[in-house]
Order: C-alpha cells, then structure tokens, then sequence
C-alpha cells in the first residue's frame, strides 16, 4: 500500500511540484487520521475481545452444566446473566463501529476536499502557462488512486485491529507450549502391556471417569472388558491407545510410558477401531495403510484378509 501511494504521489510531482505538494499534503492528513483511528479503537477492540470470551464462557457452561441449570430453576437467571454479556459485547461492537464509520466518513471528506484542491491547483498552473488542461485532469486522478488505499484502510481499521489481536493471542498461547521433542527411537512392544493406578478424566473436565486402574498383560494374551453403557469402557480403550492421557497413573507398554514414544512411532504398533467409524478422504487401501504413501501391497492384502474383507472390498467399484 505504502510503496503504491508513493508510485502515485512521485507521477504527481513530476506533472507539475505544486500538484506533488498538494497530494503529498492530503496523504500526510489520512496517515494522520489512520493513525488517530487506531489510538481510538485499541481501547474498544480489547473490549470487544473481553466481552465475546466472556459471552462464550457463559454459553459454554450453560450447555456442559443444562441439566444442573433446568433442575434448580437457573434458567432465567442464566439466560439473563448471557443476555447481560451479551448486551456489553454489542456495545462495544457499536463503540468501535462509531470510530471506524466516523473516521471512514471523514477521511472520505478529506479526500473529496483534496481533489479539489488538486483541481484549483491546476486552474492556478493553466492560468498561470504552467500547466495544460489536461494536466488538471490527471492530477485529479493520480491523486484519487495515491489516497485510495490509506481510505481503503481506515475503512477496514476494526478487522485489522481484532486480526492483529487474534495473531497476538496466539502467539502468547503457542509460547506457552513447551517444545516438542523427538524421543528416542525405542523397539517396538512386543512383550507386555502395563496400567498402573490410572485414572482419567475427559479432555476439559476434572470428573473421573475411571479411577485406579491396574492390571497386565503379557504376550499373547488377551483382556475382554464388558459393562453397562457408561461405565468406561470407551475411555479405557481411549486410554489403553493414548488418545487421552492419564490424570495420574501410568500406562507403560515393555516398561515404556507412552510419553516417551512419539504418536507416529506409537500409532504404528496399535490397533484401534472407536465407535463412530468414518473412513477418510482417499481409497480403501490408503485407509487401510493409514495413509502411508509407501504401503507394500502384500502387506495390504493380508490385512484385509486377516480382517475377512477382501471379498467385500473386491466388489467395491472404487476401493
């Protein structure tokens, strides 16, 4: 933008240094006025920030906690607890729209006056023998095209302001991560699985669904767990395969935690068939493969023949 208004502004000046001038003033203005607009709106859009992470919150937690909400009577409450936050984050909405639409209204101004301005400075120059008719004309132009974009941004000040804050946020958050590190290639398990004392809880929630699990298995043998719906038996396999990870406890596969194995080294020696099954974008073989690029065939077809489906899978039109 910067580097286009000033391509526009150098045609200008040399039509003729007094249109130069005249356009160099007028963009002078706006980047003034970009400038005014962003002290102007940091302050709204940090509220607005606040206001819709506060607003999601009580969203969030009106849905995890319904039932609790419906049985005490805290309906209305709630809803006007979100109603209330609600009406803060519109707020602010309005107050940053205000500066954005005001300032967008002004600049517009700003740039109507500077075109006649650039035309008066060009009658003065053709009265003068300075300049021709013509050059009125294309000043007025080139000035229009140098200030467009310093409009254009003072137009969309507010979604670069929040895209600036979305980017810092993220930032701050990903500095919090640790850094990942490689492990150490390990053999593969091939002799026992081990739970100590597990426990876990589901991603985002303290109440445990399993507490204190304990138990081994050795090689070539094999644990059948059955139960009630709801009882866990979904979120010990969860466990057993690492897809979530144990509150406290360990689950160790030949002496091994499963933090010391990466997931792509760790996934390759597990199998794992949840309750919701959804083959992913590719053919049947690739899903088989787990999406290996370099999958030997005859691997492939004893796969599914230990499976019992490569009959079924022959007659698909497009595996």
């Amino acid at each position: 933008m910067v580097r286009l208004t000033a391509h526009y502004l150098g045609i200008c000046y040399l039509l003729h240094p007094w249109l130069g001038y005249t356009a160099l003033g007028g963009a002078i203005i706006l980047v003034a006025l970009t400038l005014l607009t962003e002290v102007l709106t940091r302050r709204p859009t940090k509220a607005i920030s606040s206001f819709a992470a506060s607003r999601s919150e009580l969203a969030q937690a009106g849905h995890r906690n319904a039932e609790a909400i419906v049985a005490m009577g805290m309906v209305g409450r709630m809803v006007h607890r979100w109603a209330e936050a609600n009406r803060e984050y519109m707020a602010g909405q309005w107050s940053a729209s205000d500066v954005v639409g005001g300032l967008g209204a002004v600049s517009k101004v700003l740039r109507m006056v500077l075109q006649s301005a650039v035309l008066g400075v060009g009658a003065f120059l053709v009265i003068h023998q300075e300049a021709t008719a013509g050059i009125i004309i294309a000043g007025a132009i080139l000035a229009a095209r140098a200030l467009a974009p310093v409009d254009l941004a003072i137009a969309h000040w507010k979604a670069f302001a929040a895209c600036r804050q979305s980017w810092d946020r993220l930032n701050r958050l990903l500095t919090l991560l640790p850094p990942e590190q490689t492990p150490m290639l390990l053999p593969a398990p091939r002799e026992k699985l081990t739970v100590e004392n597990a426990s876990v809880a589901p991603p985002g929630s303290v109440k445990l669904v399993l507490q204190d699990v304990s138990f081994k298995l050795e090689r070539g043998n094999a644990l059948g767990v059955i139960g009630p719906t709801g009882s866990g038996k979904s979120s010990l396999a969860r466990l057993l395969v690492g897809v979530w990870q144990p509150v406290r406890g360990k689950i160790r596969l030949d002496g091994c935690t499963f933090d010391q194995w990466s997931s792509e080294v760790l996934g390759s020696h597990i199998g794992y068939l949840p309750q919701d099954v959804e083959l992913l974008s590719g053919t049947v073989p690739q899903n088989i493969a787990r999406l290996e690029p370099e999958a030997v065939p005859n691997a492939l077809l004893a796969s599914d023949k230990a499976a019992g489906v490569h009959e079924l899978i022959m007659r698909l039109d497009e595996a």
